[in-house]
């Protein structure tokens, strides 16, 4: 049977999920491997299986479900079987599975791994905001605090599993558009997390003056963050430079020029080859999809080079880091504390309210200074669950003048460094420290640049 499936390719593995069911039947039937009652049987189990989820979908009258309903629950179906299908190691297994199993069998066995790529998928969602890459680019930000949440608020594995809900605008540099529902969101987040693994092996501010010298306003740009960094990696190792350093200067760019220029295609692909090699090593990669990932995008990046040298224009590839403007400092002179005993009214006021909005409407009303702030924190007002709900309540500027309060030379240390447990620390410290580093990004990377930028006299 497995020769007979290879030899007549039954079965091709980069079909779509929703048409792999479909192919393996007519092709097992085409090529003798099916008869005409098994093929009947199965196409029948299928449309049992779309009637029973017409009724789930209806709660019972699946006479009131529109043409194009029933054709998107049906595709759904197929989606869902293709998934187990594909996950099996060959075209034998597959059909084996179908003349042995019920269709509803493997609907379900399907719906199994669709739920566990879900759970993967938050999970990698969650990692990846978690390592905290704070690029100043629109297109990442929003897509992993807007469009690939909105895909878990919107996907309906039971009756549209095919379909892919949300907007995901940041481009990968090998990204597979074929694919939707959770496969191609799951494919996303794993290439998107050993993209962001590779750039994190380079200091932030470099990156950040990289995509700078890119272009001036590259926050706006749909660019692969990723490409450029390991483009300038490998251009520093062919200059002979560490794997790290990725700024490229015109002096290095002329020695490229003539060293790579006039080489021979296959001792070019060597050199570029050994850089990749390097690469590697000093970064310490050895995961195989880690590196399997640096060389499908080398091979993208040697036809990009190649261009770049025959038109003598190596700035196109290599880039000169570009120092950002300078913040302008932010001064912050506290206003006047509260005299004691009127301090001591308004925290005895806030811990009979039963209420957290009432004890955010009297913070708001009476505390106008931060050292009046970080004293009510203190002083036993808020149930542990509450700490949370001031925070939220607070501006951009009061949580920096907090955070600027916490007891290390660099407040932003604490934050996501793992030492918020410190038994030195308050409990509205350890509290604040966690809800800095649930936030997304974005609004940390913002939120601690302000706290670098604040100056308290």
């Amino acid at each position: 049977m497995v020769n007979i499936l290879r030899k007549h390719a039954v079965l091709n593995m980069s079909l779509p999920e929703s048409a792999v069911l479909q192919s393996l039947l007519e092709q097992a039937f085409q090529h003798g491997l099916l008869t005409d009652v098994e093929l009947q049987h199965m196409q029948t189990q299928i449309v049992k299986l779309l009637t029973k989820q017409l009724k789930r979908f209806t709660h019972g009258d699946s006479c009131s479900v529109k043409s194009e309903t029933a054709q998107s629950i049906m595709l759904s179906i197929l989606y869902t079987i293709g998934i187990y299908l594909k996950s099996l190691s060959n075209p034998s297994l597959c059909l084996d599975c179908l003349k042995q199993d019920q269709i509803n069998d493997l609907f379900q066995e399907g719906r199994n791994i669709i739920n566990l790529r879900i759970s993967e998928a938050k999970t990698l969602l969650s990692v990846i905001n978690y390592d905290g890459l704070t690029f100043a680019n629109q297109a990442y930000s929003d897509t992993l605090e807007n469009g690939i949440p909105a895909f878990f608020t919107a996907y309906d594995p039971e009756f549209a599993a095919h379909e892919t809900p949300g907007s995901i605008d940041y481009p990968l540099s090998n990204d597979q558009m074929d694919s939707t529902g959770i496969v191609y969101i799951h494919h996303y987040l794993q290439q998107l997390y050993r993209e962001d693994t590779f750039c994190l092996n380079f200091p932030g501010e470099d990156i950040q003056c990289l995509l700078h010298g890119y272009h001036d306003h590259s926050e706006d740009l749909l660019l692969n963050i990723f490409e450029l960094v390991l483009a300038q990696s490998l251009g520093s190792v062919l200059a002979g430079k560490p794997a790290r350093q990725l700024n490229i200067s015109q002096q290095d760019r002329e020695y490229l020029q003539q060293k790579l220029s006039k080489l021979p295609d296959q001792e070019f692909d060597v050199i570029l080859e050994n850089a990749l090699t390097q690469v590697s090593d000093e970064l310490a990669f050895n995961d195989r999809s880690q590196i399997q990932l640096l060389q499908e995008s080398t091979v993208s990046f040697a036809v990009r080079l190649k261009n770049a040298l025959n038109n003598g224009r190596l700035e196109a590839v290599f880039i000169t880091l570009k120092a950002q403007p300078e913040r302008p400092a932010i001064i912050f002179e506290d206003g006047p504390g509260l005299a004691d005993d009127i301090f001591r009214d308004i925290a005895e006021e806030i811990r009979q309210c039963r209420y957290i909005e009432d004890k955010l409407a009297i913070i708001r009303r009476e505390i106008h200074s931060a050292a009046d702030l970080a004293d009510i924190l203190e002083a036993s007002c808020l149930l542990e669950d509450e700490y949370d709900s001031v925070y939220h309540s607070l501006t951009s500027l009061e949580l920096a003048l907090l955070i600027k309060s916490l007891p290390a030379p660099d407040p932003s240390f604490f934050i996501r460094s793992g030492h918020a447990a410190s038994e030195e620390m308050k409990e509205w410290q350890i509290r604040l420290i966690s809800f800095v580093d649930q936030l997304v990004p974005s609004e940390r990377a913002n939120l601690l640049h302000l706290v670098k930028d604040l100056t308290i006299i």
